[in-house]
């Protein structure tokens, strides 16, 4: 009985430590992930919505984004969104990256909204980024306008 509670009692340590750690790690890596993943989506961000670049947007999906839309839909979507005109004025983005621990392993994202101004409207951008290879990928990328909606 002593042996099987020494043995439990190393286990739940082994958990305490382990999720000590990870919670170590996070606090550590976190604000960098924060800093690191900002800086990508407002450069995509810019730099798609400048004139309204499809093919700027489809180099910089990751494999997901690429399963959900194709080229031509991707196409399709920014004709209409390229009535708003040219970018004016990017107001930068707000949000946070997240680390998901998953059978996988270690998973990190980071979502992000984000507004700008054009020749013809405003425009709210919802962008999820993925982190590859160490490299930042677009994982979902969703504009909304009130002027398209009229």
């Amino acid at each position: 009985m002593k042996k099987a509670l020494t043995i439990l009692g190393g286990i739940f340590l082994l958990i305490l430590l382990s999720g000590g750690a990870l919670f170590a790690y996070m606090a550590v890596i976190g604000p960098k992930l924060d800093v690191s993943s900002k800086a990508y989506v407002d450069q995509t961000v810019r730099k798609v919505a400048l004139n309204w670049s499809a093919d700027s947007l489809i180099a910089e999906g990751c494999s997901d984004f690429h399963k959900n839309a194709s080229d031509e839909q991707i196409h399709a979507v920014f004709r209409h969104l390229a009535t708003l005109g040219k970018l004016t004025e990017y107001q930068g983005s707000k949000g946070e990256a997240n680390l998901n621990l998953t059978p996988k392993g270690l998973i990190v994202t980071a979502a992000y909204q984000a507004r700008a101004s054009f020749e013809h409207g405003e425009a709210r951008f919802n962008v999820t980024v993925l982190q590859v290879g160490g490299e930042w990928r677009i994982l979902g990328f969703y504009v909304d306008s009130p002027t398209l909606m009229q």
